[in-house]
């Protein structure tokens, strides 16, 4: 008896997750301006934040943006109609290119991110301060991309090895 995939369905499911609350984030929300004087900013702070805040939500509905969200939606969901349909082989690699594609994504988010941050700011102390809260973010979601992608890398490398076992001995 052949067993499940359960690292697939957990990581899929996760993604599946970040997907939604991307669908929701990219056509639901709406931007809004906060006073951040009420948490001890200062005005000019304050302002800096609500524009680099709106930058950044038109930043992730522009063009490019929306068209790698498409891209990695589109993967995910073969991902998981290859894992339904039982072709294992295709749903590991149709989702690690899907990781592969986030990774890039993240790369391409964080750079241009940084461009808005140097634009907005004027203080090289809030500069840095939201310089290194990207990074942060950016690296974090590297290494649970890198973890993902081990998983299924290491996992589809053993049923490659299960396959080939199997096969000597069905020759034998």
């Amino acid at each position: 008896m052949k067993k499940k995939p359960i690292y697939l369905y957990v990581l899929l499911g996760l993604s599946a997750i970040g997907t939604l609350l991307g669908v929701w984030s990219r056509f639901f929300s709406k931007f809004s301006e906060v006073d951040y004087t009420q948490i001890n900013f200062s005005k000019e702070l304050s302002d800096q934040t609500n524009q680099f805040n709106k930058l950044y939500f038109e930043f992730l509905r522009n063009g490019m943006n929306m068209m790698i969200f498409f891209v990695m939606t589109a993967l995910l969901i073969a991902s998981i109609v290859f894992l339904v349909r039982k072709n294992l082989q295709m749903a590991n690699i149709s989702y690690i290119v899907y990781i592969l594609v986030s990774l890039l994504s993240q790369v391409y988010v964080y750079i241009s991110s940084k461009g808005i941050v140097g634009k907005v700011f004027t203080s090289p102390e809030n500069i840095a301060t939201h310089s290194n809260s990207l990074l942060l973010g950016t690296v974090l979601g590297f290494i649970i991309s890198l973890i993902y992608l081990s998983i299924v890398v290491f996992k589809l490398i053993q049923q490659q090895k299960e396959a080939e076992k199997a096969e000597l001995a069905a020759s034998e």
